[in-house]
């Protein structure tokens, strides 16, 4: 899936992110209304978010499914700018370890895998 399909360059609409994450529209804007993640602008009624933000949509899906409170997503959002990486490797192991079940997290931890190998 790609997030850049039907994006301007430095923005991805809410429905590109829908499709490229496989994180619900509603878990996004869930994340905006706890200020954990920031929307770019609103054009033509939808969301854009910056393509940087794509990652961090997956990270706090990760998360919130984790059972993790904003305080925490909040934390390791904090940590993530120092080295996002090892931040986002050591969330995917944490999350691998405690054996969760659920039907997103096999495309989410794939996806918090590529995006930690590619910092």
């Amino acid at each position: 899936m790609d997030a850049n399909r039907g994006a301007t360059r430095d923005v991805v609409s809410l429905s590109d992110v829908v499709d490229a994450t496989g994180v619900p529209a509603a878990a996004i804007c869930r994340y905006v209304d706890l200020d954990l993640l920031t929307v770019n602008d609103h054009r033509t009624g939808e969301d854009l978010f910056s393509r940087e933000s794509v990652a961090t949509i997956v990270v706090l899906r990760v998360m919130e499914l984790a059972n993790c409170g904003p305080h925490a997503m909040r934390m390791h959002l904090a940590s993530r700018p120092h080295n996002p990486g090892i931040a986002d490797r050591a969330l995917g192991e944490m999350v691998t370890h405690w054996d969760l079940s659920h039907p997103e997290l096999p495309s989410l931890l794939r996806q918090l895998r590529a995006h930690s190998d590619a910092s």
